[in-house]
């Protein structure tokens, strides 16, 4: 897949409070030039590691980690898309997918991953902008034949002529797959701006033009010179992690990686300059397919990785982005101009990068956009003014001290992946600490950077569907303009100019991160020994389980709350309100919270079609504070007109915008609608919500509580007096009204057709791919029925996605995946394509389950082994333990046994009980539920679904809690 550059996902980090780990020197061995590195990692950190630099220069990172849920390896080149030469877009993208096919060792194209997938594993990779990376994560008996298999990847890759057509299809369904995509489409007017000469403005995912043949020279010809001139050993960095010893992972690893080919590459550090001289500032206006309003100021600075012990970008976006009180954005907001702004590196290349403010705008501020960017280099005098101190950057330090120390343990292919890219950005012993790091408070250095920030040296890009354009852009047809120079930048009305201001110390960031005492509490019957939740409180209105956490010894806790509410029961008008009632607290809460999240302490209220969901997570030392902010801001339930008319459109858009996104998903999310009560679709909740005065919201929040059942986890670094406290500031805060109503109960609807005809549900979209997804529902919510469901799903995964996408080329997107209601579990497929019609793609997917029922039991012990150690997976944070826990108390599984009763179930499966539970299961029609974005020819064939209440009052179905 293509990495591309756009993402507004922006994080500050800081200096860290670190140990030493000094590795265990590494014995001298004929096949390696040993470069055993101190590493520094956190004092908390159990895993042990070893850097060293191969033979052929190749660097390595050993991960030693008994604990780990699998074993995994990344190997990651820095080369990328930007090293693809000028005539041939999308070379090193296609590359990425070409080096999966087969190997001299192993020359079957789908060998590898179908390993993997027997395996307990899976398997990626993806192509940037300055380097590719690829990736698997296996049970651990299987480490050292999935590395002997990767490792010849990068030693004798057969580049097969006959896979060459189809994955240049391959390539042209994934850049056609998402041509539709608002940021890829504003990516791309971005490089018709762009100096022709940067690397950056040439087309990245390639497509079948840019990939043709060429006079004197095949695709494959550039494929291998490409692979040959760039694919170099000193290029590469490996990072490995397993169960095993370092001294064990490091005889499996470098027989096999010191194999790879030393070619010595250098790539050029420089770059001509991101935009042409004198052609800043300047302005574009682009117009999206979403009911999008977005404006982008791009300031061109350098590339100021080296710089990682100050993070300079990283300091600037910090303020930027800020969201607390006196900040840009809460200006924007209470102006009515804007609903969120981030800050920080937009795009980066070995020599520059640029550094963006952007801004989600509501329909007034894309009329008031002259305004905004007034105000944001009003802000920015602001900054330097008063923003760079040293006090301001030793609280960043702390944060990320903190945050360090107790840094969640990545699952073992995250860890890879991220490490791997780690090691061409920072020195061996800062892989780990060096996002981390922010040791050197530099004022000069920092005043540069917000010296890059000035109004000659900014692109400004507005996006919305009232753009006037006058062309296109080359590979999305976005249409566009573009001028020379921006609006006058004027001085801030002194009335806004005031409510601007710079933060306040930070009040949330913990002090106390002491562990509290181990807590003794009475089993509940039949846990005696175990560690799982407690129910301390049980009447007719909560429900209360409370765990102190003791195996991740974190000072943190998570906090979990539903409320069922017997307001919504059956009422499409009252769940869609309660959407509203959800954004409302979040918007609400932000500017009080959003110190709170800086410093580790995060909170969601998110709405459901029975009630409410409130989460708080972080730290325990300040959690009090937040949690009593938001008891309040629930119980009050006070807003204003003014912002309830402002989300009320952001909501209505956000709905009518998911129309807008890649088909597959957007059929996905019709499963739901169609199987579970109550639920809605977004369609409906967009015509209720329209008509809802504000008087109509203030009287249903007014009485959204009344008869609430309220049900709890906390679990972490608490003491039970602490949940008692808490629930008894909860009843008498929030569960004061009564009602004689009682929540509804939820209905999982069964989706065999008497008629002994599949059922057909068809959802039109703008879109130009065809999409079909069929859903297969289990025979009933039993856990036998779950683990015979998901073993199938494990065994047909990789046998769909070679036989429909790798052999037929039916296209981009396809694939297979569980998909569960509740405690009904189902299997998903999936397959989207840009053309093969919806017709012909029911035809490969019913094809492909008749054919696949002979076979069926191959591999049968493997994957039943890899589906069993994918079960045994311990959780690796609080949060995902937490998680588990609270699916279980959702399915009523008050015992929490449901997990190893599923292990044992699917420890008894035989090949002849799974062929069984296929036939009756798969390959019955009148189980099949398919969906569609366009009518099929053999409409007769189906039982098409016109109106979905009439649908599903035919269905029988499972009660739910």
């Amino acid at each position: 897949m293509l990495k591309l550059p756009f993402n507004f996902r922006w994080c500050q980090h800081a200096l860290v409070l670190f140990t030493l780990f000094i590795v265990a020197s590494a014995q001298a061995q004929h096949l390696a030039v040993s470069k055993v590195s101190n590493v520094i990692k956190s004092d908390n950190d159990n895993r042990e590691y070893r850097y060293l630099t191969l033979s052929n220069n190749l660097r390595v990172l050993l991960i030693s980690d008994p604990a780990a849920e699998k074993s995994a390896a990344a190997l990651n080149i820095h080369v990328g898309s930007h090293q693809n030469p000028k005539e041939r877009p999308g070379l090193a993208h296609f590359l990425e997918h070409m080096l999966f096919l087969g190997t001299e060792k192993y020359p079957a194209a789908d060998e590898y991953q179908e390993f993997i997938s027997q395996h307990g594993g899976s398997n990626n990779a993806y192509t940037a902008a300055e380097n590719t990376n690829y990736f698997f994560d296996v049970e651990h008996a299987s480490l050292e034949p999935a590395l002997d298999r990767f490792a010849q990847f990068f030693i004798s890759p057969l580049f097969d002529a006959s896979y060459i057509e189809h994955e240049k299809n391959a390539v042209n369904a994934e850049y056609l797959s998402k041509i539709s995509d608002d940021e890829r489409r504003e990516w791309d007017v971005y490089r018709s701006i762009f100096n022709p000469e940067h690397p950056a403005a040439i087309f990245d995912v390639g497509s079948l033009g840019t990939l043709a043949d060429m006079d004197g020279h095949s695709v494959r010809d550039d494929l291998l010179a490409f692979y040959q001139n760039y694919y170099s050993a000193n290029l590469m960095t490996l990072v490995v992690l397993g169960n095993r010893k370092l001294d064990d992972l490091q005889k499996i690893v470098e027989p096999r990686f010191v194999q790879v080919p030393n070619k010595n590459r250098s790539i050029t550090q420089k770059y001509p300059n991101l935009f042409m001289p004198k052609s800043l500032p300047a302005r574009a206006s682009l117009k999206p397919l979403k009911e999008l309003r977005q404006l982008t100021l791009a300031f061109p600075v350098p590339n100021y990785a080296d710089k990682y012990k100050t993070k300079p970008l990283n300091y600037l976006g910090h303020f930027l982005g800020n969201e607390s009180s006196g900040s840009l954005l809460a200006l924007l907001k209470s102006l009515g101009w804007a609903e969120s702004l981030s800050a920080g590196e937009l795009y980066r290349s070995r020599q520059d990068a640029l550094f963006a403010v952007t801004i989600q705008l509501t329909k007034e501020g894309a009329t008031a956009k002259d305004q905004i960017v007034s105000a944001v280099f009003d802000y920015l005098k602001i900054m330097s003014a008063r923003g760079i101190s040293e006090w301001r950057f030793v609280e960043m330090q702390q944060i990320a001290e903190i945050n360090f120390r107790f840094r969640d343990k990545p699952a073992a292919i995250d860890s890879v992946m991220e490490l791997s890219q780690a090691m061409h950005d920072y020195p061996a012993q800062d892989v780990l600490w060096g996002d981390y790091a922010y040791t050197k408070f530099d004022e000069e250095l920092l005043r540069q950077a917000l010296g890059y920030l000035r109004k000659d040296n900014v692109f400004i890009s507005l996006v919305a569907p009232e753009a006037s354009t006058a062309i296109s852009s080359s590979f999305y047809n976005t249409a566009y303009s573009a001028a020379q120079g921006i609006p006058e930048v004027l001085e801030l009305k002194p009335m806004y100019h005031q409510k601007l201001g710079l933060p306040e110390r930070n009040i949330f960031i913990p002090k106390n991160l002491v562990l509290k005492a181990p807590s003794m509490l009475p089993a509940s019957d039949g846990q005696a020994g175990k560690n799982v939740p407690a129910l301390l409180v049980n009447n007719e209105d909560l429900k209360l389980w409370f765990l102190q956490d003791r195996k991740f010894r974190s000072p943190k806790a998570e906090l979990n709350f539903r409320f069922k509410l017997p307001v919504l029961n059956n009422s499409l008008e009252n769940t869609a309100r309660t959407q509203l009632f959800a954004a409302l607290i979040t918007d609400q809460l932000n500017e009080y919270a959003y110190p709170a999240s800086l410093a580790g302490l995060t909170f969601s209220v998110k709405a459901n079609s029975r009630g409410l969901e409130v989460n708080v997570a972080g730290y325990t030392d300040k959690q009090s504070l937040l949690m009593n902010k938001i008891l309040a801001a629930i119980g009050q339930a006070s807003f204003t007109e003014a912002r309830f008319e402002t989300l009320k459109d952001d909501l209505i858009r956000e709905w009518r915008n998911e129309d807008k996104n890649l088909p597959y998903a957007v059929l996905a999310k019709k499963v739901p609608r169609l199987q579970y009560l109550p639920y809605w679709g977004s369609k409906e909740f967009i015509d209720v919500l329209y008509k809802t005065s504000y008087d109509q919201f203030k009287q249903f929040s007014s009485e959204l509580l009344r008869g609430a059942k309220l049900e709890t986890l906390l679990y972490g670094n608490l003491y039970p007096q602490d949940a008692i406290k808490l629930s008894a500031i909860i009843e008498h805060q929030l569960l004061k009204k009564r009602s004689k109503r009682l929540p509804q109960l939820a209905k999982v609807l069964r989706s065999e057709n008497k008629d002994n005809k599949s059922w057909l549900y068809i959802y039109p979209l703008e879109h130009n791919d065809h999409a079909v997804e069929l859903y297969v529902q289990a025979l009933a919510p039993y856990i036998d029925d779950a683990a015979h469901m998901k073993l199938l799903t494990q065994i047909l995964e990789p046998r769909f996605f070679n036989q429909l996408r790798t052999e037929k080329q039916l296209g981009y997107v396809v694939s297979v995946f569980p998909m569960p209601i509740r405690n009904v579990e189902g299997s998903f497929f999936v397959v989207q394509s840009p053309n093969v019609c919806a017709t012909a793609l029911v035809d490969e997917v019913n094809n492909f389950l008749s054919a696949n029922a002979a076979s069926l039991t191959e591999g049968f012990a493997e994957n039943k082994a890899a589906l069993l150690s994918e079960l045994r997976e311990p959780a690796l944070s609080l949060n995902e333990q937490s998680e588990k826990f609270w699916q279980s108390i959702l399915l009523n599984d008050y015992e929490f046994t449901r997990q190893q009763d599923l292990i044992n179930a699917v420890s008894k499966i035989t090949p002849e009980s799974l062929r069984k539970y296929y036939e009756a299961a798969f390959l019955q029609k009148n189980r099949r539920l398919w969906l569609s974005t366009e009518k099929l020819d053999n409409m007769k064939d189906f039982d098409v679904i016109q109106n979905v209440a009439a649908y599903q009052q035919k269905q029988q179905g499972y009660l739910q809690q």
